[in-house]
């Protein structure tokens, strides 16, 4: 199974229509994370893959540069830095942040920006009580 058409329709268009840049790009992904993991990842040879990890997907690969992914990577730190407590690396880390889209959702984040690897992982999650509190 692939990834739901209109999310890589959104991406899609994200990156080619002129819009808000690497910072709309960003915010058409989160707001798109809703009941499935997903992630990206950069493919030396095909370009950049998205893909759930819930299910048995084939991955959409769409070509760009590698200084897109690279660019996504380091707004998802600044992000992931501005939520939490803890300092995260423009190089890879691991946080949770609020999903801008549904209040009742958090988003967590793990990513890796390095020279072998890049990728960006977002696994949907409940609020629990303990993370209001």
């Amino acid at each position: 199974m692939s990834i739901p058409l209109n999310i890589v329709n959104e991406i899609t268009n994200a990156m080619t229509g002129a819009n808000n840049g690497i910072v709309g790009l960003v915010d058409v992904l989160l707001n798109g994370i809703v009941d499935h993991a997903v992630k990206l990842e950069w493919r030396k040879e095909e370009g950049l893959a998205i893909s759930h990890l819930d299910e048995d997907h084939v991955p959409t690969i769409l070509k760009v540069r590698p200084s897109v992914l690279r660019s996504i990577l380091a707004r998802i730190a600044v992000i992931c830095c501005a939520y939490t407590s803890q300092e995260v690396s423009p190089y890879g880390g691991t946080a949770r942040i609020p999903s801008p889209r549904d209040p009742d959702l958090l988003l967590k984040i793990h990513f890796q920006n390095t020279s072998t690897a890049q990728t960006l992982v977002i696994f949907p999650e409940k609020k629990e009580l303990s993370d209001v509190l």
